[in-house]
């Protein structure tokens, strides 16, 4: 491929942790082993958060939650147990971690993410036998670097109980310091006079007002705020008048269709996990069981597949693309790594990450002179609004409120019932969904909301109407609650229903097909696939001769991107907002995807908010029936 570079760079986990010098929650000292992993038994005690619960133990909310299967939402209730990672557990004298080895871990990869050499390990682990395997559940020992010693040596010093103080490490600046701690740059500099001309000094520790603490990076989004972001999106777009027609340029046949200039740098961040797939496929091998890799790697190198394709279109356009692929894996240590080293100092495009605490610690860490950032698998609201030059490929939830209540406004003559689940997000979701269609409809009449306890739907039978389509709205899509909301559904066959929910729903193997059919289930999407296009077909012929595999709904995403986000990054440079002002739509392989800057949006951040309604079918086929933004 012509001027395009690929380079798949695989980078271990190197451990780094920080301890916090005084902490309110105790830690527990009761433990258990599950599967080969060693878990924490952590009491709920009173004024527990979950934030307070993963920041006391090391952990992350994703991983508290991957632990916790059955914990929804940020809710929880004094004298709950909890099971909790142990991810970093110290030897007597502090010196080294403990680990325990789990499936998969190998020596040589152990060794190179603690950064050690294996002469160095056998010295540290004296009973252990060169030569012989790790085995799983074995204790062995890691050095721990601490990089706090210089604030734990001067704490009889510091007044910690208003204050917590941050060790300057090397590429930090002020601004990003800020931004981590949410104080302007003028109230770090007051409280640390020692900083000299607005420069910082590797290893000096600065005072950070302990009331920001749990706030750090969560903007305060208030009308002065709303009314700076949507200045700064004017000043961006205001000498668009001035700017070169480029409207009439026929990208696939002008050579010199570019304008901003011909190259463009990008780096993709997303969880491959190699090397922990290449453990599964060789176990699943040794075992006989039929091969596959986890279900986010197989989404990731689908949307990773689409990306290649895509960029054989800039093939002939004397174009330069720099591609560098980044295995992050699942918490933020490579991207942290990637950061120090300046890796991404000179991309102009970040595609991913995966999940949203990485996205939210890549946005709190990143350079002054920002990239934007497309995220193909975050679609949180939180993220365009707290955060400038973000763009979420999928709707928001936001978009799909928007749209299911555009349908009921269509459809008056259903009744509507919001199903509320028993978590304050599951609560919240459901009133944003009733006031949406309350608003819509002009009325309430047809409007319900329903309560599910846990365990069943709460007066169902004197809730739905023989006289009308009793249409369910199910805003969440925990497996366990869902099956048993099926379940509840089954028996209505007197009744007319139809279920709308996330179509993650599908993929439940809990779930009996006939009980999506007799609920007519119906999912949402953000995009709508035309099988049927000649260009559609072309891609996938491509598709299948390139990797000898059929594509999905992320490599169809992952091509619309680059077509249009790439190409016009090419074309308008670091002001895209000038294209989204005059040019937000794209008529994609995808569907159409309708980018909008909401007013509560950051600076050149946007999201897709167009959404496709899909029903099941007597024939076990999807049928649209409806989309806000008519194709």
């Amino acid at each position: 491929m012509k001027n395009i570079f690929l380079s798949f760079i695989v980078i271990s986990v190197l451990f780094s942790n920080v301890l916090s010098a005084q902490t309110e929650i105790e830690i527990s000292t009761e433990k258990t082993i599950i599967n080969n992993e060693k878990f924490y038994i952590h009491t709920v005690a009173e004024g527990n958060t979950i934030y307070s619960i993963c920041k006391a133990y090391g952990v992350s909310e994703e991983q508290l939650y991957k632990a916790n299967p059955d914990l929804e939402g940020t809710n929880i209730k004094i004298g709950q147990t909890l099971q909790i990672p142990v991810l970093n557990e110290f030897s007597a004298d502090g010196k080294h971690i403990i680990y325990t080895v789990k499936p998969g871990d190998t020596l040589y990869s152990l060794c190179r993410k603690y950064g050690v050499s294996e002469v160095d390990f056998y010295t540290i682990n004296p009973d252990i036998k060169q030569g012989k395997p790790l085995k799983v559940g074995q204790e062995i020992m890691f050095p721990y670097n601490l990089i706090d010693t210089k604030i734990q040596e001067t704490d009889k010093d510091k007044d910690t109980v208003n204050f917590i103080y941050h060790l300057i490490e090397k590429g930090e600046t002020i601004y990003g310091i800020s931004r981590i701690y949410n104080i302007t740059k003028e109230e770090l500099i007051n409280l640390n006079p020692e900083i000299d001309n607005n420069r910082l000094l590797v290893g000096n520790v600065l005072k950070i007002p302990k009331k920001n603490e749990v706030e750090k990076n969560i903007p305060e989004k208030n009308e002065s705020t709303n009314k700076n972001n949507l200045d700064n999106n004017a000043n961006d777009i205001e000498d668009i008048d001035n700017f070169e027609d480029l409207s009439n340029i026929d990208f696939d046949n002008d050579k010199n269709w570019y304008s901003f200039e011909n190259k463009v740098e990008i780096s993709i961040l997303l969880p491959f996990e190699v090397d922990a797939n290449l453990n599964n496929l060789y176990r699943q091998e040794t075992g006989k069981k039929e091969q596959r890799l986890y279900l986010l790697t197989e989404q990731i190198i689908s949307f990773y597949s689409g990306i290649l394709l895509a960029l054989e279109k800039f093939e002939n356009n004397n174009v330069d693309i720099s591609v560098n692929v980044y295995d992050i894996g699942k918490d933020n240590t490579v991207i942290s790594n990637l950061l120090k080293d300046g890796k991404l100092k000179s991309t102009d495009i970040i595609i991913g990450p995966a999940f949203k605490s990485q996205v939210d610690y890549l946005n709190k860490n990143l350079y002054d002179t920002k990239p934007y950032i497309l995220l193909p698998f975050v679609n949180h609201s939180e993220v365009v609004i707290n955060n400038n030059k973000n763009i979420l490929i999928r709707p928001t939830a936001e978009a799909v409120i928007d749209c299911l209540a555009s349908y009921a406004a269509e459809n008056k003559d259903n009744l509507y019932l919001i199903i509320q689940g028993t978590t304050a997000e599951q609560i919240k979701l459901a009133n944003e969904h009733y006031d949406a269609m309350v608003s819509k409809l002009g009325s309430s009449t047809n409007v319900k909301i329903i309560k599910y306890s846990g365990g069943k739907l709460l007066n169902l039978e004197s809730s739905v109407s023989k006289t009308q389509e009793n249409v369910f709205i199910l805003p969440f899509q925990n497996e366990v609650s869902c099956t048993k909301i099926f379940l509840d559904l089954f028996p209505l066959k007197d009744y007319a229903i139809t279920l709308i929910g996330n179509p993650a729903i599908l993929e439940y193997e809990t779930i009996d097909p006939k009980y999506y059919l007799s609920s007519k289930f119906t999912y949402f999407s953000g995009t709508n696939i035309d099988y049927t296009d000649e260009e559609t077909k072309t891609f996938v012929e491509s598709y299948r001769n390139m990797f000898l595999i059929e594509p999905d709904e992320n490599s169809f995403l992952a091509y619309d991107a680059i077509n249009f986000w790439v190409r016009n990054y090419l074309k308008y440079g670091n002001s895209l907002a000038r294209m989204v002002a005059n040019e937000n739509e794209h008529k994609g392989l995808s569907g159409k995807q309708v980018f909008v800057a909401k007013p509560q949006y950051s600076a050149q951040s946007y999201s897709n908010s167009n959404v496709y309604l899909f029903q099941l079918q007597e024939d076990y086929s999807f049928e649209q029936i409806f989309s806000e933004s008519k194709d």
